[in-house]
Parts: structure tokens; C-alpha cells; sequence
């Protein structure tokens, strides 16, 4: 979106949308982590609406009521065959928007905000913000971190305790109290890499157990078995 406008606000208002507030709250509202890294890569500042308060957002609610009536109503009746197309038309159709000239104001939306608002707007950084999805794992006993049914080898000092996995298109992260552990690069499939950064520690998928997981389970029954 900020690449689309040019530039960053100072700030953004969004909805109490999961992927963005994790607690709503007037006064003190939880900011979904990955929703905050992207906010201060771009140095903006982020003020959720409060719950039920649809004045806090009233021209997000007005441009949302106009782009259904002016762009979906429009293309309601046409038939699409490809995501490409159908943004193609999208497009179309916003550029209409615009450039039509308003009755009463007697310029269009896009001399607006080329004299009122890019003005006010920041200039962008250098690089793009690359999402990354954060979750909180416990360290195994067989001080491997578990996930989406991979593991991943740590410090076995850090049994039983909680880290951070960073995870984006291209690497998994693991970090300790901000302390960067693991680095492994991920499959173009969008999978993990089957073998960590560190030569000799291998990452174990969760639908079958490691070879050392089965040794250890089974050493306390080794003379049962052997009787």
C-alpha cells in the first residue's frame, strides 16, 4: 500500500483485525508483532480504532461503501479467467475514480492528493518490508523446537525454555531473549530445509521419530527385552 501512495503517513488507523491488534484496547491496544515490525520499518505509527466505533474510521468506511458500489457493482456481470485479469479491470476501474472531476469540489481525487496529501507524505526506505510470521516455541528435551512439524536444533542449555521463531519466505529464525540462535534457508516450496545451517545437525520431520529419539526410549528396557 505505501508503495502504491508514494510515501508513509505518520499514522495509520486500522481495524481491530487480528492480523494487526491482538488486544483492543482505547488506551493501551496489543499490537500483533509482525504488524509492529512492519510499522517501525516504516516508521509510522499505528492507532487501532476502538471496538465498535465506526467514527473512528469514518472515511475507511465511506471509501470501502464507495469502491463496492463504483468498481465491484460495475464488474459484477464480467467474467474473469485469470487474478491477472481481473486486477487489470480493477485497475480500469479505479483509475475512473480519480480522474472523475467531483461536482462540488471541481477537481478529482488524484489532483487532491497529488497537491494536498503526497506533500504530507514520508519518503519510503530503501527495501520492501518482508513479512515474518513470529510464534513462541518451548525447547524439547531433545533441545529441538518444533515448527510446522520440522525441528530444529538449539543450545541443549536452553531445555524447557521459550524462544522466538522468526519465519519468512526465505529463512527460519530462532532467537533467545533477542540473542539470534538459528539461521536456516527455506525450499522454494516453501517448506524448511531437511538440514540445519550447521554441518552435522540434522532437522527430523515430525511424522517419524529421530534415531536417537528411539534409542532413548527404549534404553530403560533393554534387559526386559532381552530376557
Amino acid at each position: 500500500m505505501f508503495r502504491f501512495l508514494g510515501g508513509v503517513p505518520r499514522l495509520i488507523v486500522p481495524d481491530n483485525l487480528k492480523s494487526g491488534v491482538n488486544r483492543a484496547s482505547f488506551y493501551d491496544p496489543e499490537i500483533n508483532r509482525s504488524y509492529g515490525m512492519m510499522a517501525a520499518h516504516y516508521g509510522v505509527g499505528v492507532l487501532p480504532a476502538r471496538p465498535r466505533k465506526p467514527r473512528d474510521k469514518a472515511k475507511v468506511e465511506n471509501g470501502v461503501r464507495f469502491a463496492q458500489s463504483c468498481i465491484l457493482g460495475r464488474l459484477r456481470k464480467q467474467t474473469f479467467f485469470s487474478l491477472a485479469e481481473a486486477n487489470a479491470a480493477i485497475a480500469g476501474a479505479l483509475d475512473r475514480i480519480n480522474d472523475h472531476v467531483m461536482r462540488r469540489l471541481g477537481v478529482s481525487r488524484r489532483h487532491l492528493f497529488e497537491t494536498v496529501e503526497r506533500p504530507a507524505l514520508a519518503d519510503l526506505s530503501g527495501n520492501d518490508y518482508e513479512f515474518a510470521e513470529w510464534r513462541f516455541a518451548r525447547v524439547g528435551t531433545d533441545y529441538h523446537v518444533e515448527f510446522d512439524s520440522f525441528f530444529y536444533s538449539v543450545p541443549h542449555g536452553l531445555i524447557r525454555q521459550q524462544v522466538d521463531v522468526r519465519a519468512t519466505a526465505k529463512t527460519i529464525e530462532i532467537f533467545h531473549r533477542g540473542i539470534l540462535l538459528r539461521k536456516v534457508d527455506a525450499d522454494p516450496a516453501g517448506r524448511c530445509a531437511k538440514r540445519s545451517a550447521n554441518a552435522g545437525n540434522v532437522i527430523y520431520h515430525a511424522g517419524s521419530d529421530s534415531p536417537r529419539r528411539k534409542v532413548d526410549f527404549f534404553r530403560p528396557y533393554r534387559r526386559r527385552f532381552l530376557l
